[in-house]
C-alpha cells in the first residue's frame, strides 16, 4: 500500500472543503464535486470506434474531445467554477486555459493545483453558457441577439477565437444594419471591424442616407458621422439633408437635438443658392441656432462676392471628400434630396429687400431643382392621406381635440408629415377618391365651445385636390349623416346609410352625379348604423352595423347590383360586427376589425379578428388576429397590404395611435409601421398613387 492509499479524509475549517492529509500531501477540494465511484466511471464510458479513413492523429484527437466533451456535461473532475452572480458553471482548467492565454497565465502562476471561483461581473449567464458550450463542443451561434453576450464573456475570459468569429459576424452578417454592427464593435472595442465600417460607411455615405436605416441610429452616432472630413458626398447639401430626414422622422422627440446636430453641417461650404431653394425652405430656419448659422454661411459668401478683405478672417471648414457627379451618384443623391418634400408654397414669402451682406437671388426668385442632373425629376411617392377624426371619444379617455389638418404617410421613408389645414373640423364622415380629387363627405362637425358634444351631422362635402393643395366647396348631400361610408364604382360616389340630425338612423343612400355635381337618393333594404362597405368584383357590399331594436351587432352582408338596381343577400359573416371596415384587396374581399355585443356583456367589445370572404364558397374564414383588437379604425389599401390605423380599443379601454399593416399574401401582420403622433377616432383614410 503507498503512503497516499494509509491516508484518510477529514473535514476542513471550510463547510465546502475537504483535506486528504498523508505524512508527505495535503490536497484541498470543494465537496460539491465530489461524486460516487460508479458515477465517476459513468464519465470514462465512452465508445468510439475506429474510423479507418481517419488517420491515427485525427482518431486520438476525437477520443479526447469526446472524452472533455462527456466531463463537461456530467460535471465530473471539474476545478474550477465559473460565477455569474448566482449561478455558478463548473468547468475544467486544462480545457480552459487551451483556449485562453490570458487564463492559462491566471492558473499556472496563482491557481495552479487549487480548485478555484473565477467571480464575472461583466459577463452575462447566457453568454458564458454559450461560450463554454462552444469550448467543449465547438457548436456555437451567433446572431445579433446572442453577439453582445458572447463577446462579454469572450472578451473578460479571453477567448480571443470567439472574439475573432463575433467579428467575423459583425463585418458579414447582412441582418444587421451597418449602425448596429458599429455601435456593438464599438461598445466592445473591436477596432479592426470598427475601422472597416468606419470606411464603409464614408465611401457610401449617400446610399447608407437614402435607405431607412440611418434613421434609426442615435443621435451620437449621426453627429460623429456627419463630422466627418472623409464622407464621400456630391455637395455638402448632402449631409444637410441627411440630419433632416433623422430629424424628421420623429420630430416631436428629435427637435431637440436640431440644433446640435445641424451644427455637423459646414454651411459654408454650400452656395448661397442651395441655401435660399434648399435650407432656408425647411422648417430648421425656424430654430433661432440653425437660423443663426445660415446668417453667418450667407454673410461670407457676400462678403467673399465683394472682395471684401473680412472674408479672410472667417475661419472656413475643411472640404470634405467630393464624389464626382456621376449619373450614378446624382440618382442616389435625388433620393436624398426628395426627402423632404419641398412644396411650392414654401417658397412664397412677402417681397423683401435684401439686407446686410446677402448676396443671393431673392426668395421669390428661387427655382426648385437646382440639383445639377440630366435626369427627370423622381415622381412624387406612394401615400396614404389620414383626414380628420377626433383624439378621443370621452374626455376621461383622452382629452377630445379635433384632428385639423391632414396627415400624410410616406410608405418609402415610413414617415407621417403635416399637410395642408383642413376648411372644417370633421369626424366620423366618409372619403372617395377620383384621380387627384378625394371627396370628404359628411361626418360630424366638431364644435370647439362643446368639445365633448360629438354630434353634429353634417350635410357639407369638401374637395380636395391633391395637386394643388386646394379646397372646393362642392354641392352638399341631401341628407346630413355622420357614420357615413362611401365607395367609388366606375368614377361614381355613393354615400351610404349614416345617422342624420335628428339621431335617426337613414334607410337611403346618395348617388354623385360628378358632372351636375348634385345627389340623387337611394333607398336602402334595411337600416343599420355602423355598417362596413366596399366594392367588390363590380358590386357594392355591405356587412354588419348595429341594430337599435335588438341591441346587437349583426352579421348580415348584402350586395347591390348597380345595372339591376337591386340588393340581394349573402351568407352571414361568422361574428356580427359593427363599426368595422370592409376592403377588397386584388379581388379579395376582407373585413377588419369592428365591435360585437355579447350575450354575457351589456358593453361592447372590440374585436381582433380579420376575416376573408370566399365568393365560391360565398362564406367567411378567420385569417389573421391584430395585435391589439380595436374598431372606428380608418384603413387603406395599397397594393396587397392593409393599413390598419388608429381607433378605439375596449381591452385597456383607450385610443389608440398604433398602426398596423396586414401582408394579405401572407396573412401576416407588421407593427413597424410608424405610428399616428395622437390617437385617432373617426377619421378617414385613402391610398394616393405616385404621380409625377
Amino acid at each position: 500500500m503507498s503512503a497516499m492509499d494509509s491516508g484518510e479524509w477529514e473535514d476542513a475549517e471550510s463547510d465546502m472543503e475537504s483535506v486528504y492529509r498523508t505524512n508527505s500531501i495535503e490536497l484541498k477540494r470543494r465537496r460539491g464535486n465530489t461524486k460516487e465511484q460508479n458515477d465517476l466511471a459513468k464519465a470514462f464510458d465512452i465508445d468510439i470506434k475506429y474510423d479507418p479513413n481517419m488517420s491515427m492523429e485525427e482518431h486520438h484527437d476525437k477520443v479526447i474531445a469526446s472524452f472533455v466533451s462527456k466531463l463537461y456535461q456530467e460535471k465530473h473532475l471539474c476545478d474550477v467554477v465559473l460565477k455569474v452572480g448566482n449561478h455558478e458553471f463548473p468547468a475544467h482548467k486544462v480545457v480552459l486555459a487551451a483556449h485562453s492565454p490570458k487564463l492559462y497565465k491566471l492558473f499556472t502562476k496563482l491557481h495552479e493545483g487549487k480548485n478555484v471561483e473565477l467571480i464575472l461581473n461583466e459577463s452575462t449567464t447566457d453568454g458564458v453558457a454559450a461560450t463554454l458550450c462552444f469550448i467543449y463542443t465547438s457548436k456555437i451561434v451567433i446572431s445579433l441577439a446572442t453577439v453582445d453576450d458572447l463577446l462579454s464573456a469572450s472578451k473578460q475570459l479571453g477567448f480571443q477565437e470567439i472574439i475573432q468569429l463575433c467579428a467575423r459576424f459583425l463585418l458579414k452578417d447582412d441582418t444587421l444594419t451597418v449602425f448596429e454592427q458599429l455601435d456593438i464593435a464599438q461598445r466592445h472595442h473591436l477596432d479592426d471591424v470598427s475601422n472597416s465600417l468606419d470606411q464603409f460607411i464614408n465611401e457610401h455615405f449617400l446610399d447608407i442616407v437614402s435607405s431607412a436605416e440611418h434613421l434609426k441610429c442615435s443621435f451620437s452616432c449621426l453627429c460623429e458621422i456627419a463630422s466627418r472630413d472623409a464622407l464621400h458626398v456630391i455637395s455638402e447639401i448632402d449631409v444637410f439633408y441627411a440630419i433632416l430626414a433623422w430629424l424628421d422622422t420623429n420630430r416631436k422627440e428629435r427637435m431637440e437635438f436640431a440644433a446640435d446636430a445641424m451644427k455637423c453641417v459646414r454651411f459654408i461650404l454650400i452656395s448661397p443658392e442651395d441655401i435660399a431653394t434648399h435650407v432656408e425652405t425647411t422648417h430648421v430656419i425656424k430654430v433661432p441656432e440653425i437660423n443663426a448659422m445660415i446668417y453667418q454661411a450667407l454673410r461670407y459668401h457676400a462678403l467673399l462676392n465683394t472682395g471684401s478683405s473680412l472674408a479672410s478672417v472667417v475661419q472656413v471648414p475643411g472640404k470634405r471628400h467630393w464624389l464626382p457627379s456621376s449619373v450614378e451618384n446624382l440618382q442616389i443623391r435625388k433620393k436624398l434630396l426628395e426627402k423632404p418634400k419641398i412644396k411650392k408654397r414654401d417658397t412664397l414669402r412677402p417681397k423683401q429687400e435684401p439686407s446686410g451682406y446677402h448676396d443671393f437671388p431673392k426668395p421669390e426668385e428661387v427655382k426648385i431643382s437646382p440639383c445639377p442632373s440630366p435626369l427627370p425629376l423622381p415622381p412624387l411617392p406612394d401615400s396614404v392621406l389620414l383626414i380628420g377624426g377626433v383624439t378621443s371619444l370621452k374626455q376621461e379617455l383622452y382629452p377630445v381635440h379635433p384632428w385639423n389638418t391632414i396627415m400624410q404617410y410616406t410608405l418609402r421613408d415610413n414617415f407621417w408629415e403635416e399637410g395642408a389645414k383642413l376648411p372644417k373640423s370633421v369626424h366620423h364622415h366618409a372619403l372617395a377618391r377620383i384621380d387627384h380629387f378625394i371627396y370628404v363627405i359628411g361626418g360630424s362637425a366638431f364644435d370647439h365651445k362643446e368639445p365633448t358634444a360629438l354630434v353634429n351631422p353634417i350635410k357639407d362635402v369638401q374637395r380636395y385636390d391633391v395637386d394643388t393643395e386646394s379646397w372646393r366647396k362642392m354641392s352638399p348631400l341631401t341628407h346630413a349623416r355622420m357614420y357615413v361610408e362611401a365607395v367609388v364604382l366606375d368614377d361614381t360616389i355613393y354615400a351610404i346609410g349614416g345617422q342624420d340630425d335628428d339621431g335617426g338612423v337613414l334607410c337611403n343612400m346618395e348617388r354623385y352625379n360628378e358632372t351636375a355635381d348634385s345627389w340623387e337618393v337611394i333607398p336602402l333594404p334595411s337600416c343599420h348604423i355602423g355598417i362596413a362597405v366596399t366594392v367588390h368584383r363590380g358590386q357594392i357590399f355591405a356587412a354588419g352595423g348595429y341594430c337599435s331594436d335588438t341591441r346587437k351587432a349583426l352579421k348580415v352582408v348584402g350586395t347591390y347590383d348597380v345595372d339591376k338596381n337591386s340588393w340581394s343577400k349573402k351568407n352571414d359573416m361568422i361574428v356580427g360586427r359593427c363599426h368595422a371596415r370592409l376592403v377588397d384587396v386584388k379581388g379579395t374581399m376582407y373585413v377588419i376589425g369592428g365591435a360585437t355585443k355579447w350575450e354575457t356583456r351589456d358593453a361592447i367589445s372590440s374585436l381582433g379578428s380579420i376575416s376573408m370572404y370566399d365568393d365560391d364558397a360565398d362564406s367567411w374564414s378567420r385569417v389573421a388576429e391584430m395585435k391589439l383588437p380595436r374598431h372606428d379604425v380608418m384603413c387603406a389599401v395599397v397594393g396587397s397590404k392593409i393599413f390598419i390605423m388608429g381607433g378605439i380599443s375596449t381591452q385597456g379601454n383607450r385610443c389608440l395611435t398604433t398602426v398596423e399593416c396586414f401582408e394579405t399574401e401572407t396573412n401576416s401582420l407588421r407593427t413597424d409601421v410608424e405610428h399616428l403622433v395622437k390617437p385617432n377616432v373617426g377619421g378617414a383614410a385613402v391610398f394616393v398613387p405616385s404621380r409625377s
